[in-house]
C-alpha cells in the first residue's frame, strides 16, 4: 500500500470517528455541570417569575440542586427562547472558588449565562420542578387565600399570582401561543376569581382557576379565528375532538355543557392513569404530542396511539349516553 492510499485510509478513519462523536453528541447532548457537587457550592438562590419570587436555598437543597444541574444536557445553541411564554425559573449559583452561573430552566431550553441552549426535556423539567416545590413551600394555603378572598383582601389575588401565575400562563399560552394574549387571559381569570368570591368557595381551587383561564383563552382564541384562518396548533386539537365531542348550540348550551363535562370525566376515571394523563395534557392542557412525549419518556407514536384509543372509546362512551341523538 503506498503512502498516499493509507493517508486517504487514516484520513477516512478519523473523519468516520469523529461523526460517530458527533452524532452522539448529538443525540445524547452535553453535560456542562457534569461531576458537580454540593461542596462545590458556596451559595444559591432562585428566581421564579412569575411570581417574581426569589427564594434562598438550604445545605439540603443545594445538594438537591448540585444533583439536577449535573443531569442537565445541552445540544446546541438556540437563542429563540425568547419567541415563548411561560414560567421563568432562574438559579444563581455561588461555586466555592468565588465564580458565578446563572442558569435559566425554560423548558425546551436552559439559559447559561445569558447563551440560550436546545436542552433535554426530563432533566430541565426537574429544576423547574424543584424550584416550583420550594415557591410552594413558601406559599400560603388554598384556604388561606380563599379566606382572603371573602375579606375582600387584594393581597388575595397577590397570592393567587403568586402560587399559580406560571401554571394559569401555561395554560394560556398553550391555547393562544402569544404572549400579550395569554397575559390578558390569566389577569381576566384573576378579575373572575374575585368577583366570584364570594359567594363561591371553591374546593380544588387549582382546577377552579385553571378552568377559568382555558375557558377565558378559547373564548380569545374561538374570537381572532376568524380574523386569522389556518391550521393553527389549537383548531388542529379542536378538530381531533369533532368526532367524538358534540359541540352544544342553542337555549340548552349550559345545561348540555355541565352534562357533557359530567359524563367524560366519569369515563376518564374508568381510563388506565396513563391513557388519562396523555388525555388530559393534550385536550385540557392544549400540550402538543412531542411535549407529551418527552415529559412522559415515551415515543410520540405511543402518545398518538393512545390518544386515537381514548377518543374512540370516548365516543362509544357517549354513543352509550345517548349524547349523540
Amino acid at each position: 500500500m503506498n503512502l498516499q492510499k493509507r493517508y486517504l485510509l487514516m484520513g477516512g478513519a478519523v473523519l468516520a470517528i469523529l461523526l460517530t462523536l458527533a452524532a452522539g453528541l448529538l443525540f445524547w447532548g452535553r453535560r456542562p455541570f457534569r461531576g458537580l457537587e454540593a461542596a462545590d457550592i458556596a451559595a444559591a438562590t432562585v428566581l421564579v417569575a412569575p411570581p417574581d419570587v426569589t427564594l434562598e436555598l438550604d445545605a439540603g437543597e443545594i445538594e438537591t440542586l448540585a444533583d439536577l444541574l449535573a443531569d442537565v444536557r445541552i445540544t446546541r445553541p438556540d437563542q429563540s427562547y425568547s419567541e415563548y411564554a411561560g414560567q421563568t425559573v432562574l438559579f444563581t449559583v455561588t461555586m466555592a472558588d468565588g465564580t458565578a452561573a446563572n442558569v435559566t430552566a425554560y423548558n425546551p431550553f436552559l439559559i447559561i449565562d445569558g447563551t440560550g441552549w436546545r436542552t433535554a426535556y426530563a432533566p430541565c423539567e426537574a429544576l423547574n420542578r424543584f424550584a416550583n416545590e420550594l415557591l410552594r413551600e413558601d406559599n400560603m394555603e388554598d384556604t388561606e387565600i380563599i379566606d382572603l378572598y371573602w375579606q375582600r383582601d387584594q393581597r388575595a389575588i397577590d397570592e393567587t399570582h403568586g402560587k399559580y401565575g406560571g401554571f394559569l400562563a401555561g395554560i394560556a399560552w398553550n391555547i393562544l401561543r402569544s404572549h400579550s394574549d395569554a397575559e390578558e387571559c390569566v389577569n381576566d381569570t384573576y378579575l373572575r376569581t374575585w368577583n366570584a368570591i364570594p359567594p363561591a368557595r371553591p374546593s380544588a381551587f387549582r382546577a377552579w382557576l385553571g378552568r377559568i383561564v382555558r375557558n377565558l383563552s378559547l373564548d380569545r382564541w374561538k374570537q381572532s379565528r376568524t380574523a386569522k384562518r389556518g391550521g393553527d396548533g389549537m383548531e388542529v386539537l379542536l378538530g381531533e375532538l369533532d368526532d367524538c365531542v358534540p359541540e352544544p348550540h342553542g337555549t340548552e348550551k349550559t345545561m348540555e355543557d355541565q352534562e357533557i363535562a359530567s359524563l367524560i370525566s366519569a369515563f376518564l376515571r374508568r381510563q388506565s392513569p396513563e391513557s388519562r394523563i396523555i388525555f388530559l395534557r393534550r385536550y385540557w392542557y392544549g400540550q402538543s404530542v412531542a411535549d407529551i412525549a418527552a415529559g412522559m419518556n415515551c415515543g410520540e407514536g405511543k402518545v398518538k396511539s393512545s390518544l386515537f384509543r381514548t377518543r374512540k372509546a370516548l365516543r362509544t362512551y357517549l354513543e352509550q349516553e345517548e349524547v349523540f341523538l
